[in-house]
């Protein structure tokens, strides 16, 4: 057993109280802080591939039944239209680029683009009546915002730490303090003696 413990038995139970639950509130702040940044994380990429995946369905749709030339004249005036809101697309026959923004990759469904260079530039991609249109959105955020949702979860668990602080002493005491008056009467018994009624309950 430690000096400390031998001296003082109550702050020794009150020190390891004290640790315990500023422990748990570290913790459990990291994961809640964590877990909420990555949902807000999902959430947000899940509206930026909507708005994506929405554009290529609705070239893909508006170029059905049309010749090589209509459907490249809708590519070129869907990308006039949605320039304004910084999304590039681009609408493709098999492997062939029809109309629509130059540099757009082939691809389909929603992912990173895997081009080198283009770290933060989202991709989603349609197929439909023989065409695929593919949707291209830069958002430098996004990727920015999951590498700092660690950092954040480390500030979140040191606030909540600080806070804790403050009141799990006084919380550790008072859940201590049955348990230390007791192992106090306890001491005090001489061997062989008798034991206090208080005790014997």
């Amino acid at each position: 057993m430690e000096a400390a413990d031998t001296g003082h038995p109550r702050d020794s139970m009150v020190r390891r109280l004290t640790r315990a639950m500023l422990v748990v509130t570290l913790a459990s702040s990291a994961l809640t802080a964590g877990a909420a940044g990555l949902i807000a994380y999902r959430l947000l990429l899940a509206g930026e591939d909507r708005r994506l995946r929405d554009a290529a369905v609705d070239l893909v749709e508006e170029s059905a039944g049309m010749g090589a030339a209509e459907a490249a004249a809708a590519a070129h005036d869907e990308q006039k239209e949605l320039a304004a809101f910084g999304i590039h697309i681009a609408l493709f026959s098999e492997n062939e680029w029809l109309g629509g923004a130059t540099g757009i990759p082939i691809h389909d469904g929603c992912d990173w683009s895997p081009l080198p260079g283009d770290s933060g530039v989202r991709l989603c991609g349609v197929r439909g009546h023989g065409h695929l249109a593919v949707a291209m959105e830069r958002l430098e955020s996004i990727p920015l915002l999951r590498l700092s949702l660690p950092l954040a979860a480390l500030i979140a668990a040191g606030c909540a730490a600080l806070l804790s602080l403050g009141v799990s002493r006084r919380v550790a005491r008072w859940a201590a303090r049955p348990l230390t008056e007791l192992s106090e009467a306890l001491s005090r018994i001489e061997p062989g003696g008798p034991i206090p009624a208080p005790l014997h309950a």
